[in-house]
């Protein structure tokens, strides 16, 4: 297995928003390009993450591999990788990065065993959906955060909003429809709104993607999991994240 790429950055930007939901994954490299599907310890969020071949300098896969590695250590490394950076297998059981430019740096991470649930992709029922630019979404959570530690995505006909209440405090982000790419909303017994409430510590890892993927499909349900689908020519990550239910 051999696996180069000019931008690393970009690289370590994925693996530290996966890393910021679970420590351990299991990576999937296969002949078309690599893939994660993990769920949080706590089972409220769950990340489905690919990234074609395509988005490779070199992508040399001679047989399928799975491997298990921790995040934190990829990520410190990438962070001090240059930008040309190649990703090999060691005897089966150890990463080795190496990065050239004007300093050469090789770096061994053992690979780890981790027990790989039979993570299955949730169907359900949205009744609405929501594409914007990655950028607006990334600014409504850190309005939202300013407030509380939750926030409640509300989508009528005329708008999705960002709500936050924490004592006396109250935080309004609303974004018109016709300032997203597609708005559609269905209505479900009776009523034309769909409401959920989030944990934002959560969002606010999530949203960090927004940096290196420029666009965002929103999915939202009432009282049902959050959806949120960031994608580009060859990279797709899909968070979805469970709603707080009020007593």
């Amino acid at each position: 297995m051999r696996i180069k790429t000019t931008n690393a950055d970009k690289l370590r930007k994925i693996f530290e928003t996966i890393g910021n939901i679970v420590d351990e994954v299991v990576i999937k490299v296969e002949e078309e390009g690599i893939k994660i599907r993990a769920i949080d310890p706590g089972h409220i969020a769950l990340v489905d993450f690919e990234m074609s071949k395509n988005a490779f300098d070199e992508y040399d896969v001679a047989s399928p591999a799975k491997l298990g590695i921790d995040l934190k250590p990829l990520v410190n490394v990438l962070k001090r990788a240059e930008d040309n950076v190649v990703l090999e297998l060691k005897d089966g059981a150890t990463l080795v990065v190496s990065s050239f430019g004007n300093v050469k740096k090789r770096f061994e991470i053992p690979l780890i065993d981790i027990t790989e649930e039979a993570l299955k992709i949730p169907e359900l029922n949205f009744e609405a959906e929501v594409e914007m630019q990655s950028s607006v979404l990334k600014n409504a959570i850190s309005d939202a955060s300013v407030f509380g530690e939750q926030v409640t995505i509300s989508v009528n006909d005329n708008e999705i909003a960002f709500i936050t209440k924490s004592d006396e405090n109250v935080s309004e982000t609303k974004i018109d429809k016709d300032n997203c790419f597609s708005f559609s909303l269905k209505a479900v017994n009776d009523k034309k709104e769909a409401r959920s409430t989030f944990t934002l510590e959560y969002l606010e890892d999530i949203i960090k993607i927004a940096d290196i993927i420029d666009k965002v499909k929103i999915f939202v349900g009432t009282d049902i999991p959050l959806k949120l689908e960031f994608a580009n020519e060859n990279i797709k990550i899909i968070f979805f994240l469970a709603p707080r239910i009020a007593e």
